[in-house]
């Protein structure tokens, strides 16, 4: 193995680990409102509409709730639910 492919191969690791810290540090995005549509991608990824934001799930989360669930959800810099809450509006109203 050459020095410039070890290089690169370190510096793609460290890269890496940064995105990583990075994504998983304050500040969290919050939206708000209801599920709009579920969708699962090719490789097997869910993902859940709220707000006209696209949020990364688990395959859990993704088979309870349902469509037109009212939802408040934090999520990561790179769109990975961190926490949902259903809640349910009172008269009608968010």
């Amino acid at each position: 193995m050459g020095v410039f492919a070890l290089v690169k191969t370190v510096s793609r690791r460290l890269e890496s680990i940064v995105m990583s810290l990075t994504d998983a540090l304050p500040p969290y995005n919050v939206v708000q409102g209801a599920l709009n549509s579920k969708e699962t991608s090719p490789d097997g990824t869910c993902y859940f509409y709220v707000a006209a934001a696209k949020i990364e799930v688990d395959e859990a989360t993704f088979g309870m709730l349902e469509v037109g669930d009212m939802l408040k959800v934090r999520y990561t810099r790179g769109d990975r639910a961190i926490n949902i809450d259903r809640y349910v509006p009172l008269n009608g109203q968010e």
